[in-house]
């Protein structure tokens, strides 16, 4: 089994899955737990100590406050923390606002150049690392009294070198493979089927390949979200309410990217929740983003992305009338047409217990494991794919697109290493087509005079 392996280079990614549930750890995203028990050796003692002191909760906000007025100025020491930072430049008074995720001050923040200048990742989709705050009580740099963030230390994953996995993916049979990903994901692969390990795994599918569109729908409590916001540093999460133009493609008034530009996956989670502010211009600008990968609004033309988008939703029962949680804007033809493919989310189990249901034993560290996804994403096996496999039944340009582009993605995710697997490439175009499958049926339900009703199959070239 793979925990037995005495590979060196495996060694030094895999982590205890358990440890990143203990105490302080709990409240901050996996791929930060394991970096910080990662710089600890495992020590959980010595990272939630970590945590609480330059980590504070939400409810001691204003105790912040009060050190960084009191304590700190432009000329002495700082207070240093450990948060998410996001900066959006202001042009007019030559200065970055800065926000934090974990601990919103109340107040604004601001930096200068200087700082942005070597961490442009807090530009693009924001980063986590330490940062130092001091009170500028003289109103040197705004003119008003303001707290500056006068330093930023990122969070850099040390060794994310894809020969690690590559040389590890070797030594496994696939099985192992998968329950090595299983874990790494922070689930337990025993309380899992066969079938249920692959389709959990799809979820990663849109993070490990650029321009994925996948709905999910499925129970409550099954992993759906917490996969997205644990895995990866590169996602972004809209929980229902009002998604507008300016937040996903672009704004305007600020003359910066929206999500879709900066971000690896975006995900709607509760999708018959989120409401689209302008959804005429949403859902056009969706559908020529998923057909063509760019996007234009305003003086932004021709932006180039590879963002996926994820739309998920509970469903209890019924499946098959899945559309009918899609927002009306969006549950027309022609854009679910651009959508790749739809996991069977109900046929997951529900996460009822963490001694059960989550992780007990080693897995890949989600800090590394999330920028090899993020590395992997600007490679494609397509070439294997179109010169093995032949497609039957009539699929049409965006059928060949979908399911090319998700057993590429499944393909990298259980062979990193790119050698050719007849197995995996089995795997591959089973699951695609079937996730495609869906799709076409629901078409051809709502439009049965354009879309057929013959499912699509495979088969290899040449025997």
């Amino acid at each position: 089994m793979w925990e037995s392996l005495t590979l060196a280079s495996l060694q030094q990614i895999l982590i205890d899955k358990s440890k990143a549930r203990v105490g302080e750890l709990a409240r901050v995203p996996r791929h930060i737990s394991e970096y910080l028990l990662s710089k600890f050796d495992g020590d959980t003692v010595k990272a939630s100590n970590f945590i609480r002191k330059y980590c504070p909760p939400q409810s001691d906000s204003n105790i912040i406050l009060h050190k960084i007025m009191s304590e700190t100025s432009l000329e002495s020491q700082p207070l240093l923390l450990l948060d998410e930072a996001y900066v959006t430049p202001l042009p007019k008074i030559g200065l970055y606002s800065v926000k934090l995720t974990q601990l919103d001050l109340g107040t604004e923040i601001y930096t200068t150049s200087k700082i942005v200048r070597d961490n442009l990742a807090i530009l693009r989709h924001g980063a986590w690392g330490t940062i130092a705050l001091a009170y500028d009580g003289e109103g040197l740099l705004t003119g008003k009294k303001c707290i500056v963030m006068v330093g930023f230390k990122p969070i850099e994953t040390a060794n994310a070198d894809l020969n690690i996995l590559m040389n590890a993916r070797r030594e496994l049979a696939l099985d192992e493979w998968i329950n090595l990903l299983l874990n790494t994901c922070g689930v337990n692969p025993e309380v899992y089927d066969s079938r249920q390990k692959l389709l959990y795994l799809t979820r990663l599918l849109p993070l490990i390949e650029e321009n994925v569109y996948l709905l999910e729908f499925g129970g409550r409590a099954t992993g759906k979200t917490y996969i997205y916001r644990n895995i990866s540093r590169y996602t972004r999460i809209f929980s229902g309410g009002g998604v507008s133009p300016a937040v996903l493609f672009y704004n305007a008034m600020t003359k910066s990217l929206g999500e879709l530009g900066v971000r690896d996956c975006i995900i709607f989670d509760e999708i018959s929740r989120i409401e689209f502010t302008e959804p005429s211009e949403m859902t056009g600008k969706l559908k020529d983003y998923m057909e063509s990968g760019m996007f234009e609004r305003g003086v932004a033309k021709q932006i180039r992305s590879g963002c996926s988008i994820v739309m998920q939703g509970n469903i209890e029962s019924d499946y098959n009338e899945w559309d009918k949680l899609l927002p009306k804007s969006l549950a027309e033809p022609a854009l679910i047409d651009r959508i790749n493919g739809l996991i069977p989310g109900w046929e997951m189990p529900k996460i009822m217990s963490s001694e059960t249901h989550l992780s007990k034993g080693l897995g890949i560290s989600v800090d590394y494991f999330s920028e090899i996804l993020h590395q992997m994403r600007y490679i494609s096996v397509s070439g294997i794919i179109r010169e093995k496999i032949e497609l039957m039944n009539e699929p049409t340009i965006r059928d060949e697109r979908s399911i090319t582009k998700l057993a590429s993605a499944i393909y990298k995710l259980l062979r990193p290493d790119l050698e050719y697997d007849r197995e995996v490439l089995e795997i591959s175009m089973d699951l695609s087509i079937e996730l495609r499958n869906r799709i076409r049926e629901k078409l051809h339900e709502m439009v049965p005079e354009e879309f057929s009703s013959k499912p699509i199959e495979w088969r290899f070239k040449n025997g």
